[in-house]
């Protein structure tokens, strides 16, 4: 759900592949071009490595039990608002200029 770290973490060859990592679960990528499947591995790669570190798990257990069922998400979208609201900290190019390559 963190479109915005993906886009961010994404090369012009990645690109495709990492946006559309959520939506090709159980799609059979043998068929897909390097490109894509290569950008597939690396949104695999952020998940992966987003999930399992210690502050991002810190972060899901703050929403209260009722949303824990949708807690990763909620801190995704929180880490894509951190990053567009911090924008200048971590990129060196205009927000604008990335909001129109993306």
């Amino acid at each position: 759900m963190n479109y915005l770290g993906h886009a961010f973490l994404s090369t012009a060859e990645t690109f495709l592949g990492n946006m559309a990592g959520d939506s090709m679960k159980g799609v059979t990528v043998d068929s897909l071009p390097e490109a894509v499947r290569r950008g597939l591995a690396v949104h695999l790669l952020i998940d992966r490595m987003t999930d399992s570190h210690p502050l991002f798990k810190s972060a899901a257990a703050c929403f209260s039990e009722q949303r824990l069922p949708y807690a990763g998400v909620l801190a995704d979208i929180s880490l894509d608002y951190a990053l567009a609201s911090r924008w200048e900290q971590f990129s060196s190019l205009e927000w604008d200029y990335f909001k129109e390559r993306v």
